[in-house]
């Protein structure tokens, strides 16, 4: 310890000069201005009497730990920052003996305190005032780096920061990452920032950036998975065992191929209904399940769309399916459709049964559908090959008992079975909203038993099953696997495609379901921040400015048929014929025209696609308001024509369907078996005797037709107009119902 004076040892021990010069003058040293200089001996001295009053406090130089026992003695530690530690804690404890003695010192007279100074400095040699100073500005740095970022004074623990694991979303908020590392928002944006990433504060981040944080930071990542987090909502382990009931269930079997190759018609005979009869153009717009008793046992059909637009629904019931049947007509051979059902059909690695159809007819070449066949792997088992061929015509049933004999024979070659005490799993074939029964979803049953009143989860959707009906809407209380049926009581609208599962209780399946809704409202959000981000991006090209744009909003009857739609939509801005217009779509929904809607396309300036839907009255009136342009097909090719005429030289199509009146049905009269007569009353336009028909339930089109009879009172009349009543009979249809809406419209040509 070097000489130094007055002014500088009070900076250094915390005191004014005049207050040092006081204590020194106590402790006998003549001392009377800040200049004098203090040697050693008399720096030691004014340090002891400094610490015998209650002046110590002020310097921080807490008192050691005094003896709480005459035979128990402390020794002071090597350490400085060790030592200060325990003084610390024996100076917050209110029983310590040591604080007591401290407060003992305080009362004690200065004269009597210089004799047990000496003798504690003997026990303890006391701290010089660089050692303090240097403890003190030791725990000073630690205490600011603690409050400035927590993830710094984990590093001071290597062990423990890279031991841990974080579990991390595919996509995530800035403030999700914060939490999981324990650092704050603004911390989390800093580091970002430091590596280069401009991040905002709302900005959606996916799991690659959050994996670059926890490295900097020393942590290990993995990315959370769905399973994971609903087995621990559930109640599930993964790989726990469930009840176990295995039972042999009923072959699924898909029907694919071309358009109008006589798929339906095949299951109408194997059913014994008319169902072809009732689709708007003679084919099938959506996914059809039906379970059929046949003499070789109960066989669970899938009749699949053949159209070119509905690759995606034919891949969907390709991957559910346990048997293909691969209708080819024999009079028209393979076409482009039926090479992707075989396709889909081998990437599900599912066995396929070929069924020539219309061997009635005269132009029939089964030899040369055979040929074309086998250049697919698919060879016919009389030249050697593995695929059962069976020849059929499925208007006159030829054939149709051998065919189900082979999917029997398919079927117990794969020895199908399924567990009926597990839990209930399947998958969404189809969904509509009712006006009524809210959302509905034709589920196929896969494992378990779904039952009456049992709480399901859909992706982001949940409910407890209110009723559940079969393909002839006969109610089951139970479905067992291999069973389709349609269920209502779900809280929204799931998507074909989806998978359900069962769950205990509606608490955990709401759980569950939040999350997915807010992962999926996240992967959204990222979804639109890259799209803007290469909208952005294609603004820049100058060709691509140049690039005009069709919005469009596209309302459906059920989900499937607005896929098929997306599809065309895709498959139009691919055409390199069309590069000169792109149609994008603004939204997409099922269910009929709202105002909603309308307000959304005169916002947008977009075009309103309605695929057997309706717009209700109020929309009606808006879109009449608003100049909105609704566009209403009912054959999916028809909306492929009118986009792509558009897309390619932006000019109207050739004709043009317009609606020039529609009435309300008040009650229906039975003339006869065949004939039906509706008693409506007139609401928009006029009603004209043969004019083109449509029958419309829930704003949803039913029926396409003709109108046979008109009348006016007892009269025959050729038109009725607005307010007036009128006996309506439609040719070819008598299932009206009161509420029904018909609608009457004409196809001009385009000048």
């Amino acid at each position: 310890m070097s000489s130094i004076t007055v002014e500088i040892l009070a900076k250094k021990s915390g005191l004014s000069t005049s207050d040092l010069l006081k204590k020194i003058s106590e402790a006998g040293l003549p001392m009377s201005e800040g200049s004098h200089t203090l040697s050693p001996e008399q720096q030691k001295q004014v340090l002891e009497h400094i610490r015998s009053t209650k002046k110590k406090i002020d310097l921080k130089l807490k008192k050691p730990l005094s003896l709480k026992k005459k035979t128990n003695t402390i020794t002071p530690t090597s350490s400085t920052s060790q030592h200060n530690r325990n003084l610390d804690r024996q100076t917050a404890s209110p029983n310590n003996k040591s604080a007591n003695t401290v407060e003992k010192s305080k009362k004690t007279p200065r004269q009597t305190t210089k004799g047990k100074a000496d003798q504690q400095s003997e026990a303890i040699k006391p701290l010089s005032v660089e050692e303090v100073l240097a403890s003190r500005a030791k725990k000073s740095k630690t205490t600011t780096e603690k409050k400035a970022s927590a993830a710094k004074t984990r590093q001071l623990e290597p062990s423990e920061a890279h031991e841990k694991t974080i579990v991390l979303n595919e996509t995530m908020q800035i403030d999700e990452l914060a939490k999981a590392v324990h650092l704050s928002t603004a911390d989390v944006i800093k580091m970002f920032f430091d590596l280069g990433e401009m991040i905002t504060i709302n900005q959606i981040i996916p799991y690659e950036l959050a994996e670059i944080i926890c490295d900097q930071l020393g942590y290990k990542t993995s990315k959370n998975t769905e399973k994971q987090v609903d087995d621990d909502i559930i109640g599930y382990s993964t790989g726990q065992s469930e009840a176990e009931d295995i039972q042999s269930r009923s072959a699924i079997v898909t029907i694919m191929g071309h358009v109008d190759h006589g798929k339906t018609t095949l299951l109408d005979t194997i059913r014994k209904t008319k169902i072809a009869d009732k689709e708007a153009g003679g084919i099938t717009q959506h996914i059809g399940a039906y379970k059929v008793n046949t003499a070789h046992g109960d066989i669970t059909f899938l009749d699949t769309p053949g159209h070119e637009s509905f690759t995606a629904m034919r891949a969907r019931g390709a991957k559910v399916t346990d048997i293909v049947v691969l209708v080819v007509a024999a009079n028209d051979g393979v076409m482009p459709q039926t090479i992707e059902a075989i396709q889909h059909a081998k990437a599900a690695e599912v066995p396929i049964i070929v069924a020539v159809n219309k061997i009635d007819k005269e132009d029939a070449d089964i030899e040369k559908i055979k040929t074309d066949l086998s250049q697919h792997n698919l060879s016919p088992e009389d030249w050697g090959g593995d695929t059962i061929f069976q020849n059929i015509s499925a208007k006159t049933g030829q054939g149709i008992d051998e065919l189900l004999d082979s999917i029997a024979l398919q079927a117990e070659l794969l020895e199908l079975k399924a567990n009926i005490a597990g839990t209930p799993r399947g998958i969404i074939i189809e969904s509509r909203v009712d006006m009524g029964l809210g959302p509905i979803a034709s589920i196929l049953v896969q494992s378990g038993k779904l039952e009456t009143g049992s709480v399901i989860l859909v992706n982001e959707h949940y409910g407890k099953i209110r009723a559940m009906y079969d393909h002839t809407r006969k109610r089951k209380v139970v479905a067992y696997p291999s069973d389709t049926v349609e269920i209502t009581g779900l809280s929204g609208l799931p998507k074909a495609g989806d998978h359900a599962i069962g769950i205990i209780n509606e608490k955990e399946a709401r759980l569950i379901a939040t999350r997915r809704m807010t992962e999926n409202r996240l992967k959204e959000r990222l979804a639109a921040q890259q799209s803007k981000d290469d909208l952005f991006l294609k603004q820049m090209d100058d060709k691509m400015a140049q690039i005009k744009e069709l919005s469009v909003i596209i309302k459906a009857d059920v989900h499937g048929s607005l896929e098929a739609i997306l599809d065309i939509i895709e498959k139009i801005n691919s055409n390199p014929e069309t590069e000169t217009l792109k149609v994008k779509t603004i939204a997409h929904t099922v269910g009929g025209i709202n105002s909603s809607d309308i307000l959304l396309a005169s916002a947008s300036n977009a075009l309103v696609i309605a695929f057997n839907v309706r717009a209700d009255a109020s929309a009606k009136k808006l879109q009449t308001q608003e100049k909105t342009q609704i566009e209403y097909f009912s054959t999916v090719y028809d909306i492929y024509d009118y986009l792509l005429q558009i897309s390619k030289d932006i000019l109207k199509p050739e004709t043009t369907e317009k609606i020039i009146g529609s009435a309300d049905v008040k009650e229906v009269f039975r003339a006869s078996k065949q004939n039906t007569i509706s008693g409506c009353i007139v609401t928009e336009g006029s009603i004209k005797k043969n004019a083109n028909v449509r029958l419309l339930r829930d704003l949803k089109v039913i029926y396409t037709g003709k109108i046979q009879s008109l009348r006016r009172f007892q009269d025959d009349t050729t038109e009725v107009k607005k307010g007036l009543e009128c006996g309506i009979g439609i040719k070819g249809y008598t299932e009206v119902q009161a509420g029904d809406v018909i609608e009457t419209f004409v196809v001009e040509k385009n000048t």
